[in-house]
């Protein structure tokens, strides 16, 4: 295969570079937005899988999680249409959570990819933001 081709731009806490999508007229995923330059429109139901990032997990040399470096290519070898299930089953293959933590060692996988442990955090943190608004009684 051939190398990542890595875009630059603003990145997402998750790791994924935006790019501005001129035929949508609005920001996008870059690697998306390259698909979509080359292929035209992303048809509904589908989304675009980064070959690159599912090799490199069978060989073990990619650890997953936000800090993915295959979330910011843009070669379009390495860039394939999938159903959501087929991305997510690559995705979910590689034991860890968005936030890095080996999911063996933390329990399993919530539906939206954090780790339990990721996700009790979350759900402290959203409950005491709520509580500093005043939207629920203390």
């Amino acid at each position: 295969m051939t190398d990542c081709v890595p875009a630059t731009g603003r990145v997402s806490p998750k790791g994924y570079v935006q790019a501005y999508d001129p035929i949508r007229k609005r920001m996008g995923w870059a690697h998306r937005v390259a698909w979509g330059a080359a292929n035209g429109q992303i048809p509904e139901g589908m989304t675009v899988g980064h070959l690159c990032h599912d090799s490199a997990l069978a060989t073990g040399s990619c650890d997953g999680g936000n800090g993915c470096p295959h979330r910011s290519c843009v070669n379009l070898e390495h860039l394939a249409l999938q159903t959501m299930r087929e991305n997510h089953r690559t995705a979910y293959r590689d034991g860890v959570c968005n936030n890095g933590h080996v999911l063996d060692e933390v329990g399993g996988l919530t539906s939206n990819r954090l780790c339990k442990r990721c996700q009790r955090e979350w759900k402290r943190q959203w409950r005491a933001s709520r509580r500093e608004r005043g939207l629920v009684a203390s």
